[in-house]
Parts: C-alpha cells; structure tokens; sequence
C-alpha cells in the first residue's frame, strides 16, 4: 500500500523554546543548517534523492516549525512511496541526528579522554568530569568524520547562541524521538566539534618552476630562512629547507628578480572548522635543482618589482 505525506502528521517538529518572537536571522540560519544535516545523515543511510524534507505552515498558537516528508519531482514514479522500510531510513537518520546533537552538547568542544569499543557496536566515551558516554559506533563514525555534517549542527546552534530570545529547542518525531536542548546545551553545541581539529595536512609537488621575487641572503638560524616568489601567477612566502641550496648561495650563487628555480615544493594547510576546508598555512622549498634560468631580460624583471 503507498501513502502520501498528506497521510501523515508532521515528521518531525522544532519548537523553540522562549519568548514569542525571534529574529529572522535565528529562524533561517538555524533552519537551514539543521535540514543540510540531517540530508547529510540521511543520504549516508540512503544515497538517493527520491525523498525530501519540506517545512510546513507555522502554527499561530506557538513557534513550531513542523516538517514533512514528500517525494522529490526527479523520484521514480515506479518506487514505492513512504513503504515501512524507507520510513525506517528517515527515522534512523533523525535518531543519527538527536545523537549527533547529543554528542555535540556532552562533549562541549573536547575530545574524550579515551574511547572503548562495546560488544554491541557501540563505543563507550570516558570524559574529563568522570562521566561516560555511550554512543552507537556507526553514529561516532559521523560524527568524527563527516566535518561538514557536524560544522552545520555546529552553526545551526551558533544562531541560536546568538539570540537571547531563545531560551531552547525541543524537536520532536512522529515516532516519538524527543530532544530537547536547553540554554546550557545551545552553548555547547555551538563549540566546534573537537576532531575537526585535525593535524596539518602536506602535500609536495615536484619539480615545479617558481620565480624569486625578493632575496633573503642572511640566514637566521633561530628563524626560517623565507624568501618570496612568484608561483602559479600567486605571490607566496616559502622557507628552504635545502642545505646543498644553502651551500651553493653561500659560495655565491647569483640570482635576479624574475630568475626560476626548479623546485620540489611543499605546501602545508591546515583544516579550519569554521570554513569546513583546508587552508594554506605556508610553503617550504625542500630541495631546488640545478640548471635554473635567470632572468637576464629587463622586462622580465621588471614584471617582479613590488
């Protein structure tokens, strides 16, 4: 038998919690970071795009926000409709979600102090305060890395931070699922999640031209030695960690704004939870070739004048 989302209560419901109006720029951010989490947690059940979550009318007599599952226009008009098995989807992802939440409010921004794994495919969280968290395997899986699912929930509840009027949430599914987070919650929840704090992330490209743009010939050894160049048309600052380098500029190797060097060239960037993407922290020049060309022509050096 197929049903429709006409045949049904709402999904789920968000009530805020507090006084009677908030501001415009609560309901969307927290709105809509909300739903871009759980489609993340949802597609990782179910990868497919026939289902989608709408938000129905507001009701008058208190700040609900119900939502409701319908199917998507691009849907297979053959596949069955709302069937018990791919409910069962949406109330996992939903369950997925109050524990992601649940997690985010617990751990407060810091990592446990140890993790140890259950016979029943969940994972024991040990705390600072003593407290012991557990939680389903798959779930923590989540949690610690799918950033871009955690950093939503993160500013969904960073919205909610932000507005005094909101003094909590409650959502609450048609099968029953509640949770409800209070004001203490929200600013725990708006921590950044603590294994997004990953280590710095290299890579290294080989044998790549760079152009010198300025000198550095007095070397620090309580400091990198940098010097500036000119790199896929960008300007960088990179540190050379090449010692037969260093030798051979010692000995009195001569260079010129606009001369290339080839290069194995390392790039370090570092994951920012807040963007949600890696970001360049620095270069580092780990070996330079031999056979550079330096830039003899006038108009060539005169393209690096700063």
């Amino acid at each position: 038998m197929q049903a429709t989302s006409s045949d049904y209560s709402a999904f789920f419901n968000y009530t805020y919690n507090g006084n009677n109006f908030i501001s415009s720029d609560t309901l969307l951010a927290s709105q809509s970071h909300l739903l871009a989490a759980f489609t993340g947690i949802q597609k990782k059940y179910f990868p497919y795009d026939d289902y989608q979550l709408k938000i129905g009318l507001f009701s008058e007599e208190n700040f609900t926000v119900p939502y409701y599952l319908e199917v998507a226009a691009s849907a297979n008009l053959l596949s069955p409709i709302f069937n018990k098995d791919n409910l069962d989807i949406f109330y996992k992802s939903l369950a997925a979600l109050f524990s992601l939440i649940h997690m985010s409010t617990t751990l407060n921004g810091k990592k446990p102090i140890r993790e140890v794994a259950k016979d029943n495919h969940t994972i024991d969280l040990y705390l600072e305060d003593d407290q012991i968290l557990n939680v389903p395997s798959f779930h923590l899986s989540i949690y610690k890395g799918n950033p871009v699912i955690t950093g939503h929930i993160t500013k969904s509840f960073e919205a909610l931070q932000r507005d005094r009027a909101v003094s909590g949430i409650s959502i609450t599914g048609s099968n029953g699922q509640v949770l409800n987070v209070h004001a203490a919650d929200i600013m725990a929840a708006a921590q950044p999640n603590p294994y997004a704090d990953r280590e710095n992330r290299e890579t290294v490209s080989y044998q790549v031209p760079v152009f010198v743009k300025r000198a550095t010939f007095f070397i620090d050894k309580n400091r990198p030695w940098e010097w500036h160049f000119i790199h896929n048309g960008q300007a960088i600052k990179a540190a050379i960690t090449d010692k037969r380098f260093e030798v051979a500029v010692n000995k009195g190797r001569n260079f010129h704004k606009g001369s290339r060097l080839i290069v194995d060239l390392k790039k370090i960037s570092k994951w920012d939870p807040r963007y949600q993407q890696y970001l360049i922290k620095g270069y580092e020049i780990i070996k330079v070739y031999e056979g550079d060309l330096p830039g003899q022509n006038p108009f060539q050096q005169n393209l690096f004048e700063a």
